[in-house]
């Protein structure tokens, strides 16, 4: 219900300026996978890691999403997995050593349908070339798309753990605010302007004790903790160390997550 109320929202907020900023093509510049020179990336370190649940009042109450953060050499690479009743949606977003999106990729898969590969809808947002483009691949064929609207600087994604890069970029102090240009990728994919705010600290024992808090679109709230890493949000998902109900079944992967290779 949280990922179909959040779509819903996304698509009315919207309305027309989205398919103003679209227009369909019959190819887009397809530019390798980001690098850091003539040699294959290393694994890297993990810099940010969460495990996130659906708390006691959040309506998707089967929401469970995986999260990390990782330093590649010169790339910082944010992946996610969210799972609920309804879809899993896999997404990977590139950033260079100053922080900023070189692209960014999502598959949304479809659970139990009698299909080896769960009916994907993969798309890949290419945030290097003057105009961001999308390549998609879904069960209705291949679609290539130009969006309008300027170079993102941040990407906001469905899972709440891919904020971490931006929020840590940001180093914002209580009071402060940052408006920047961002893919939203929450519903109809759109490029806008979004302000980034950090309002007071706060002590709650669902929270599990103090807390960040930042605020994007003046109404869409998370919560970090004193790393900036994302342990939650107003909607209700919290650490999943800090729920006691059983954890929702596990998902397929179909395969697992191939943003490299795929659309």
């Amino acid at each position: 219900m949280r990922v179909q109320l959040a779509a819903t929202f996304a698509l009315l907020a919207c309305a027309t300026g989205c398919k103003l900023q679209r227009q369909e093509v019959a190819s887009v510049p397809q530019l390798p996978y980001p690098s850091c020179g003539s040699t294959s990336l290393p694994d890297g370190t993990v810099d940010a890691v969460g495990f996130l649940r659906a708390g006691s009042f959040m309506r998707e109450r089967s929401y469970v999403e995986r999260f990390e953060v990782r330093d590649r050499a010169c790339l910082r690479i944010a992946s996610a997995r969210v799972e609920t009743a309804g879809a899993m949606h896999d997404f990977e977003i590139v950033y260079d050593d100053h922080g900023r999106p070189l692209r960014a990729w999502r598959r949304t898969t479809l659970p139990g349908i009698p299909v080896p590969d769960g009916n994907p809808d993969i798309r890949k947002y290419e945030l290097r070339t003057p105009v961001v483009t999308i390549s998609r691949r879904s069960p209705e064929g291949r679609e290539y798309v130009e969006l309008s609207g300027g170079r993102p600087t941040a990407v906001i994604t469905l899972a709440r753990g891919t904020l971490t890069p931006w929020i840590q970029r940001a180093r914002l102090s209580v009071g402060q605010s940052v408006r920047e240009t961002v893919l939203d990728m929450t519903g109809y994919d759109r490029i806008q302007n979004a302000e980034l705010r950090r309002d007071p600290d706060l002590t709650r024992e669902d929270l599990g004790g103090r807390v960040r808090v930042y605020t994007i679109y003046g109404r869409d709230t998370v919560f970090t903790d004193d790393n900036n890493v994302v342990v939650g949000d107003l909607n209700g998902l919290r650490r999943a160390t800090l729920i006691t109900s059983p954890l929702p079944p596990a998902q397929s992967t179909y395969g697992g997550a191939d943003p490299v290779g795929t659309p």
